[in-house]
């Protein structure tokens, strides 16, 4: 189980590297085009949404992994209800983003959301 713990860990520093690289384009967006920063944050929108997902998906990993360890170690039943309780909550959050992305793509399928091409904006 440590090896999950390890790759949980791992993935969180990439998907804190991505985020920076995703906040890094829309800055550059925003000076490149003189677009609003909101606007640039619509466009590149579902970039931020893979990075929230891929953090909490590797926080999950690791509560999970936390969780296996304590019950191989035979702890008490309440500090299990709580790492239960966390596990499930984060659990929650990571369904939450990956909704936000099938949304977004059936949203994109339908034509009903703006686009953009090689970093331009493209109204439809």
């Amino acid at each position: 189980m440590s090896g999950l713990m390890i790759a949980g860990i791992c993935l969180t520093l990439f998907a804190l590297a991505l985020g920076l690289w995703q906040q890094r384009r829309i800055v550059r967006h925003v000076n490149q085009y003189k677009v609003s920063a909101a606007e640039a944050g619509r466009v590149y929108g579902a970039g931020r949404d893979w990075c929230n997902l891929a953090l909490w998906f590797s926080i999950a990993l690791v509560l999970v992994s936390q969780l296996v360890q304590q019950v191989q170690r035979g702890e008490a039943a309440n500090r299990l209800t709580l790492s239960m309780a966390s596990s499930a909550a984060i659990i929650f959050i990571c369904g939450m983003y990956a909704g936000r992305l099938m949304l977004r793509a059936q949203q994109r399928r339908e034509g009903t959301i703006d686009g953009h091409d090689d970093g331009v904006i493209v109204h439809k």
